[in-house]
């Protein structure tokens, strides 16, 4: 007979996260930044320099905050595919 005495976890239940607006909003951001960033950063040509200040520019942010942006994102994106 089955043991009744476990409880049933449903993965999908364990597996999510709760996050507040500001949380879904700045991995969004981070997500952008890094996308923009290997976009721009593919051709070897470009300056890791200038595609910095070019991102600084468009989401108006510190450099500090862009690096730390990209490496957030790059850290989920290899979380999510471990």
């Amino acid at each position: 007979m089955g043991d009744h005495t476990r409880p049933h976890h449903n993965k999908k239940q364990e597996d999510m996260t709760l996050k507040t607006e500001n949380q879904k909003k700045q991995e969004a951001t981070d997500a952008a930044i890094y996308r923009d960033w290997l976009k721009l950063t593919a051709n070897p040509e470009n300056s890791r320099t200038v595609v910095t200040e070019r991102l600084m520019k468009k989401y108006g942010k510190c450099s500090s905050t862009i690096w730390k942006a990209r490496n957030r994102a790059e850290a989920r994106l290899k979380a999510q595919t471990n």
